[in-house]
């Protein structure tokens, strides 16, 4: 292999400073060393036939990683595909879009309770809870104190727990909106 460039890098340094690495990483994947050694192998091919017409200027360690991760995601596709025959893939995508429209519903639920509360009350929750804002940053944000933060914190939490016990779900969908509300 003689050296080339890819951008601004040289190839064989790059294939000595990355290789192992995304070895590693690939295997996190495809959880087979010899499959991930392939994938980073077959990378490492297309970057050097591809010499001339790729170049990378900055960010080189992560177009490396995510081209290793998108390669080791076909071949999970590939293996996937070849282990199961149409009807068990299709009843998987349809796993999944039942999981998805489940998701959406929970989140609908969520947003749902979360409009039921007073404007102000709903901007600090949603800062809080979204945001992942300290009590301090939205107070300073919003030019309030903190103990007014607090509690329209707590007066959030009083509204909504409140309205979860109006609903008339499932105690499993009860408890799963408690563990994100609060």
């Amino acid at each position: 292999m003689t050296a080339g460039k890819i951008g601004d890098f040289k190839f064989d340094e790059i294939y000595r400073e990355y290789y192992p690495v995304l070895v590693a990483y690939a295997n996190k994947y495809v959880h087979d060393f010899e499959l991930a050694r392939e994938v980073v192998q077959e990378l490492f091919i297309h970057l050097y036939e591809k010499n001339d017409s790729i170049y990378i200027k900055t960010n080189l360690r992560s177009y490396l990683f995510q081209s290793v991760y998108n390669r080791c995601l076909n071949e999970l596709r590939k293996k996937k595909t070849e282990h199961l025959s149409g009807d068990t893939i299709i009843a998987d995508w349809s796993m999944e879009a039942d999981h998805n429209i489940e998701t959406a519903e929970f989140e609908y639920l969520i947003f749902t309770l979360i409009e039921k509360l007073p404007d102000a009350c709903k901007q600090i929750f949603r800062m809080s809870r979204f945001e992942n804002l300290k009590n301090d940053e939205i107070a300073e944000k919003l030019r309030l104190s903190k103990r007014t933060v607090e509690t329209q914190i707590s007066k959030a939490l009083r509204i909504l727990r409140s309205e979860i016990y109006k609903l008339e779900e499932t105690p499993v969908l009860s408890k799963k909106l408690f563990s994100v509300l609060f």
